[in-house]
Formats: C-alpha cells, sequence, structure tokens
C-alpha cells in the first residue's frame, strides 16, 4: 500500500483483506513532485460514495495548494535558511518551528549564541566568491549555520562549539580573513534564537563603525563601538553639546587652553564608582597624583563635590567630550 500511497495522484478504496469490516479511503499528498504526507478515512457508519471520493481528491489538491504556500512546513526537512531569514526581517516564526530546526543540531533554543557577519566593503560579493568564501569558512567554524543575507556571509555560531575567547580559535579566524580579504562584525552573546533580528544589527554595526575608527582590523566586536554608535545616532538627531553638562564643557576647554586631560581623569574616577585606588591604577598615576588632579578638577568646576544625582549627567557628559576629541 505504501507504493500506492507515493505513486498514485487520486484517491483509492483500500482493505487490508477481504475480511475486514471496514474501508479506508487514502489520499497522498505530493508537493513539487515529492511524497509529503497522507490522510485517509475510514467508513464507520456507512460505505463511502463516488462522491465522496471526489470531494476527497478535490479537498487533496486544496491541502497540497495550501502546504506548497507554506514555506514553514515545506522546508520542515530543509536546512532552516528561510525561516532565519523570516527572523532577520522582524517577521514572527512560530516557536516550534525553531525548536523543530534547533534540535535536530542538538540546539535548544536559549542556549548561547554569537552572530558573525561576514562582508567585504570594498567590493560586492557575486554567486561565485560566496560559494568560494563559504566553503572556506565553513572548514573552519562546520558546525555553525552559515547562509547569505544583503551581499554578506552570516554565521550563528553556539557558545558551546567555539570560544570568542579562546586565542588559537581567534588567530585561525584572522588569518582566514585576512586570506580571503574580508572583514567579520560580531554581536554581543545572545540567548534567544527568536530575537536573531538584534544580534543582526549589532554586526551591521560593528562592521560600519570599526571599518571607520579601525579599517586595519579583520574583525569588529560590537561591544567596542557600542558606545561610539550611540553617540554618532545622537549627534546625528541633536547637537550633542546640548547634551553635555555646561561644567564638563568647562573643563574641555581647560584641557585643551592648558594641554592638561582633565575630562578623561573625571570620567575614568566616575567610571569606577568615585573609587580612588581603583581609579589611580585605571590611570597608571598614584593615588596621591589622582587626588591632587581631582581637587583641580572641582576647583576648576567651582564645586567641592558631585551630587549624587548629577553623577551620570556628568558621566555621560564627559563621553560626549571625549568623543569629540
Amino acid at each position: 500500500m505504501s507504493e500506492w500511497v507515493r505513486t498514485r495522484k487520486k484517491p483509492f478504496f483500500y482493505k487490508s483483506n477481504s475480511s475486514d469490516r471496514y474501508t479506508q479511503m487514502i489520499a497522498g499528498l505530493s508537493i513539487n513532485g515529492k511524497h509529503f504526507g497522507t490522510f485517509g478515512l475510514i467508513d464507520i457508519n456507512k460505505p463511502f460514495t463516488l462522491g465522496q471520493l471526489s470531494l476527497v481528491y478535490h479537498l487533496k489538491n486544496v491541502m497540497e495548494l495550501a502546504i506548497s504556500k507554506n514555506r514553514e512546513l515545506t522546508d520542515i526537512t530543509e536546512e532552516p535558511f528561510y525561516f532565519i531569514e523570516r527572523l532577520l526581517n522582524g517577521f514572527e516564526v512560530e516557536k516550534k518551528v525553531v525548536e523543530y530546526h534547533l534540535r535536530k543540531r542538538k540546539w535548544g533554543l536559549e542556549d548561547g549564541f554569537y552572530l558573525l557577519n561576514f562582508s567585504s566593503p570594498e567590493q560586492s560579493l557575486d554567486e561565485v566568491l560566496f560559494k568560494t568564501y563559504i566553503y572556506r569558512i565553513k572548514k573552519l567554524i562546520g558546525r555553525a549555520i552559515i547562509f547569505t543575507y544583503e551581499n554578506s556571509i552570516i554565521a550563528v555560531l553556539r557558545e558551546n562549539d567555539y570560544s570568542l575567547d579562546d586565542s588559537a580559535f581567534l588567530k585561525e579566524l584572522d588569518e582566514l580573513l585576512s586570506r580571503i580579504g574580508i572583514k567579520c562584525g560580531i554581536s554581543l552573546k545572545f540567548y534567544n534564537f527568536l530575537n536573531l533580528k538584534y544580534p543582526y544589527i549589532q554586526s551591521k554595526i560593528a562592521l560600519t563603525e570599526g571599518t571607520k575608527k579601525d579599517p586595519h582590523r579583520w574583525r569588529y566586536y560590537f561591544r567596542d563601538y557600542y558606545i561610539d554608535h550611540i553617540l554618532r545616532s545622537l549627534d546625528k538627531s541633536t547637537s550633542l553639546k546640548s547634551l553635555c553638562h555646561p561644567l564638563v564643557l568647562k573643563l574641555k576647554e581647560y584641557d585643551e587652553k592648558n594641554n592638561t586631560e582633565y575630562v578623561r581623569c573625571l570620567y575614568t574616577y566616575l567610571q569606577n564608582g568615585l573609587n580612588i585606588s581603583q581609579t589611580a591604577k585605571k590611570l597608571f598615576i598614584h593615588r596621591n597624583t589622582l587626588t591632587y588632579r581631582l581637587s583641580r578638577i572641582f576647583e576648576i568646576l567651582g564645586t567641592d563635590s558631585l551630587r549624587e544625582e548629577e553623577l551620570f549627567l556628568f558621566f555621560f557628559s564627559c563621553l560626549i567630550a571625549e568623543y569629540f576629541s
């Protein structure tokens, strides 16, 4: 019977043997020339009619058409690039569909992941280059999900498979990037595969900011360019100096006139939670030197200390002042 189900285009009646009390009506479903599934009915109350057989044939055709339009179903046994593309485009994908594909790789929905974006700023990659680069990338990270998207090669790594803290692995990655001449933007680690869109955006930001600021590098981490991106985005929508505390602007002007680095000193002091020892260590100076510099800073600012409610404002203002440097 299994051969009939796979090869017959029309529904048919079936009895396993002549003594069977009931008759089955069976229809095989075929999508793009491949057997997809089967559905059947059984005549419990009264025998099937030819009209019912015709109706089931019509239902079979409708089901095949509906299934063929639903790529989440037709791609269920193929590589999961379609549902990933939907996630990257911001469309909703059923959780069970994502879990199904990840389980095939023995991955979990909430494992730790990184997204790597391989791109060439100088050239647009054609199909031949894509295939060549993907082949080489797969040799290094074969357990990753690798596919093309928006003129880039995207790789989703599971933390348990590849460690971005492993210096030997990073050396191999750098050698690969320099050999084929492409850059790599790396997202923050993320823990929900359904949120794939956001690490992808992070990887693009890392590439954009990184190639501007550090063109000699091969890989760029979003974490290293996070602040630059925020300040650059703010600068496009408003004047950054309008967000800067006037006293920090005053301190910046003093630095420029007297060749001092008091803004950087204040920023580091705030960054280290007003801890003298930690700040001195960070600045590679003696704590007595730091104490003197802080007294000069507060003298220039015209205050003895910073109020708690102003700490973030001063911290962010120092960030802005350093950004202009």
